[in-house]
């Protein structure tokens, strides 16, 4: 962020907090000077109001009223977590009594560090439970404890060796992230199958993702990854990396697969690297040519060079990921990268798509969202390859050609004019995920019927501008291989039970606004399992009967703001299942 936008957020931070009382936490502060530098920002008013700081630096907080050390965990606190970590598979949670001593030991290495416990636990969990197997566990703790002298370190290393060789490598690609990043899941997974990290020997291509959702997820079942958000279906939603564990990834890929890391004015870049993530400011910053770089991850700002040679000589490059970064321009020359699997374009500043991109006749993921009125040329008919296309509010001169996309998976989203009504989508047998952004002229009863001739079709999302969207939804019953539905758009009553996807077992409906009780239709259907309801009915009551919503097991409500009280003759979340998310907020009655 620049001088100027910094002052600027701060003096509007100042004035929004002036005369009120607040908490604000932040976090993860390391140099004293970000700190003073920030204190301009809240205003010293005596409203009891509190700043709370954390920081690994014991200079950061010597002008604080309160400063708490936090303490290591004593020795039954360190137990109760490790049997917490070591044993979650266990009915019991508890330690055999051939292991408890052992346990114990190895326990003692952990110094009460949590980081430390957890990993171990997760290390532990995938071992045999007997003697034999913890023995050699903690031999190579204390031989690795020997080597770094650090419990820490020794335990992170002992977690990394113990895996198998294609959870390293992609446990190596955890760096190439910035620190404290929050990883959406489906991005990891896309990235570590164009990076040729997963395998897929006697296993079909359409698995290949599956494959990698669940390296992600042993990765997350050794601690290794934790997760920061779920989302349906008890799948990972988006994770992160512990700092350790990131310095650890860096250390490794540095030394095992060339990765590095350009700094502005900071670092000298290797001859040979293979992998290269680039920090820079506003200033344009020109990291040297490399005929031997696999990927390439920019983040901050910064001009790009556009001159052909320069980009000729990324000729191997896979990877290119400007997720996040002031890009203002994509050059003409992207289309010189053939071998690039992975393109990633969320979020930038880019006005216009160059039609060179036509020529990635390898290309499998393509993400431009979050680019409102990026104009898209008619070339992505060209990527024979394309797998995976996420795109938001883009502007097309001509309708996007996309039937020819016969190894399409995930189409999110396209604008409905640029929808395919024809006999064409019967020869899109692979795509399962669909977005497409309606307009106030979509006729949706066709679009439903031209959408039953995708057989493998399970996730549909319906969006739309609130000001044009009173779309009638009939028509949705013809998709009997659809599971998953949401529903963005602006609704004035929802079609019958008998009218939605008879096999449907997740909803979401956001910004519906419905104007009618929803929950009639919604308790008759009879597999929805996860309902999901936001700023989705202008009502005050819901009624549920007594027989309503048999198989339901998730409900979450949020921003169901005139909602008062919700009458029900039976809790649709029976003591078998369950309930997240139940928050309205201007509730006076809660369900």
């Amino acid at each position: 962020m620049e001088k100027s936008d910094l002052q600027n957020a701060m003096h509007m931070l100042h004035q929004q907090l002036k005369g009120r009382r607040f908490f604000i936490v932040l976090d993860d502060i390391w140099q004293e000077e970000a700190w003073e530098s920030l204190l301009a920002a809240f205003p010293y008013e005596d409203r009891a109001s509190r700043l709370l700081l954390t920081s690994r630096s014991r200079d950061i907080p010597r002008n604080a009223q309160y400063v708490h050390d936090l303490q290591l965990l004593n020795p039954d606190k360190s137990w109760q977590l490790f049997l917490k970590k070591a044993f979650i598979n266990n009915t019991d949670g508890k330690c055999p009594e051939d292991l408890e001593n052992i346990g114990r030991e190895i326990l003692r290495k952990c110094n009460g560090l949590p980081l430390a416990i957890t990993v171990v636990g997760g290390l532990l969990v995938r071992q045999r439970q007997s003697e034999s197997e913890w023995e050699r566990v903690l031999k190579g703790l204390n031989s690795h404890l020997g080597r770094s002298g650090s419990s820490v370190s020794a335990i992170l290393e002992l977690s990394y060796q113990d895996l198998p060789p294609q959870l390293k490598s992609c446990f190596l690609c955890l760096g190439f992230f910035k620190e404290d990043a929050v990883i959406r899941a489906r991005k990891l997974v896309n990235l570590w199958i164009a990076e040729g990290m997963v395998s897929q020997e006697g296993e079909g291509k359409e698995r290949v993702e599956e494959i990698a959702r669940s390296y992600s997820d042993e990765l997350i079942n050794r601690n290794m990854v934790q997760v920061k958000e779920w989302g349906k279906f008890d799948q990972v939603k988006t994770c992160y990396v512990h700092d350790l564990l990131r310095e650890l990834s860096i250390t490794k890929a540095n030394k095992e697969i060339s990765f590095e890391i350009l700094r502005q004015g900071k670092s000298q870049p290797l001859d040979k690297a293979r992998h290269r993530a680039i920090y820079c400011s506003t200033e344009s910053f020109i990291h040297p040519p490399n005929t031997h770089l696999r990927s390439l991850f920019v983040h901050g700002a910064g001009k790009v060079d556009d001159s052909p040679s320069y980009w000729k000589s990324f000729v191997l490059l896979k990877v290119l990921d400007f997720e996040d970064f002031d890009l203002k321009n994509l050059p003409d020359t992207i289309g010189a990268l053939t071998s690039l699997r992975y393109l990633g374009l969320r979020n930038t500043k880019i006005k216009e798509l160059p039609s060179s991109l036509g020529r990635l006749k390898n290309l499998e993921v393509l993400d431009i969202a979050k680019n409102f009125g990026l104009k898209v040329p008619n070339v992505l008919w060209k990527m024979a390859n394309l797998r995976h296309l996420y795109m938001s509010g883009i502007r097309c001169q001509f309708p996007l050609i996309i039937d020819a996309l016969r190894n399409l998976q995930t189409l999110i989203h396209i604008p409905a004019n640029s929808w395919a009504f024809d006999q064409h989508l019967s020869h899109m047998t692979t795509l399962h995920k669909l977005g497409i952004e309606l307009e106030e002229s979509t006729d949706v009863g066709k679009l439903c019927t031209s959408l039953a001739m995708l057989q493998n079709l399970v996730y549909l999302n319906l969006s739309g501008p609130v000001s044009q969207c009173r779309q009638s939804l009939d028509g949705l019953n013809f998709l009997h291989s659809l599971t998953q539905l949401k529903l963005d758009v602006f609704l004035t009553k929802l079609p019958g039970a008998s009218n939605f996807p008879p096999n449907l077992s997740y909803l979401s409906l956001e910004d519906t606004l419905l104007q009618e009780d929803p929950m009639p239709v919604l308790q008759e259907l009879p597999k929805l399992l996860h309902l999901n309801m936001r700023d989705a009915y202008s009502g005050a009551v819901m009624m549920i009967s007594q027989k309503g919503f048999l198989k339901l097991k998730v409900l979450s409500l949020r921003s169901l703001l005139e909602l008062r009280k919700n009458t029900s003759r039976k809790r649709c979340y029976a003591s078998d299942q369950t309930t997240r998310d139940l928050q309205m907020p201007s509730s006076k009655e809660p369900p």
